[in-house]
């Protein structure tokens, strides 16, 4: 907050022990070191109701010297402190993000129990970024899936399956929160250690190996080009949609429309003659990640 007086503030409860003269390096938080920095331009609404679009750390400091207080129009986007740029959507994601800055090193991710991370890992694509002082580490975009497989697209596009697990470790003053990637035919260092989740929100992830390197995870729900290739990931996008079989290596496919559903039921209709069938598939995978659907099908005794 920000008032023309100390009068001011005393009215709203303040003492002199609460007011700070020299705010020029605490706009973003305390610690000592900035923990975001905001990417400009961004849009504020102030204690007047005046909207305002501010283009500079300056910019906002001016605008609102004189507003007892000012709220974001949101969304708007910050970088943190490792470089990685992290949307903030609303103010509940905005206050998230200030307390994390007051957390001692980013070593106490509060309210990031490992349930938690499993239920947020597995909603989307994430996008994988390393800091500046971890150079054996390259990028990528990884897939959760809920049976502890994943699937890795390196920067070169290779795709690799593995599988992934989460662990707490207890020790003196508390219990510490880690993950292991498991990528077999990946000799990227990735792999190598366990890394410690040191943040934790919706939409970013942050992590620590044993030997100082920093990893961003940062969710991309918008990718739609990295699905969700385990059994049940496969049976859930065959049961959205009918679909129709276009097979040259298998003429008697040809025309075939399938709809199915999360049952195990499959229900196949012939394009030319109308004729229905219905019966069952399956999926089963093997320890490559490699998914196989099975289906049968007997014929129904009438037409449709």
């Amino acid at each position: 907050m920000t008032y023309p007086n100390a009068c001011h503030a005393e009215c709203d409860g303040f003492i002199e022990a609460d007011v700070a003269n020299d705010c020029g390096g605490d706009y973003n938080w305390t610690g000592g070191e900035e923990c975001f920095t905001y990417n400009f331009p961004l849009t504020i609404i102030t204690d007047e109701g005046n909207t305002i679009t501010v283009s500079s750390q300056d910019e906002l400091i001016n605008v609102s010297y004189n507003s007892y207080y000012y709220e974001f129009v949101y969304s708007f986007d910050v970088t943190l402190v490792y470089g990685n740029v992290l949307s903030i959507g609303n103010e509940e994601a905005f206050l998230e993000l200030l307390e994390s800055c007051f957390e001692d090193g980013y070593n106490n991710p509060q309210g990031c129990s490992e349930e938690d991370i499993s239920n947020i890992l597995v909603q989307c694509i994430w996008e994988i970024e390393a800091d500046e002082a971890s150079p054996n580490y390259e990028g990528g975009r990884i897939a959760f899936n809920t049976d502890g497989t994943l699937t890795y697209n390196a920067l070169d596009n290779t795709t690799y399956t593995g599988t992934w697990f989460t662990w707490i470790e207890v020790n003196d003053l508390e219990g510490d929160l880690f993950i292991h990637f498991n990528i077999p035919d990946y000799n990227n260092t990735i792999a190598f250690y366990d890394w410690q989740i040191i943040f934790c929100s919706e939409n970013l992830i942050e992590l620590n190996s044993n030997d100082g390197s920093i990893l961003a995870l940062t969710k991309d729900c918008a990718d739609d080009n990295f699905s969700d290739c385990s059994e049940e990931g496969i049976i859930n996008m065959l049961a959205e949609c009918q679909w129709i079989s276009i097979s040259n290596t298998f003429p008697d496919l040809q025309g075939k429309i399938f709809e199915f559903d999360t049952d195990g039921s499959v229900t196949t209709t012939d394009l030319g003659t109308s004729e229905t069938f219905i019966g069952t598939f399956d999926t089963s995978s093997n320890l490559s990640g490699k998914v196989y659907i099975y289906i049968s099908t007997y014929r129904i005794l009438f037409k449709t």
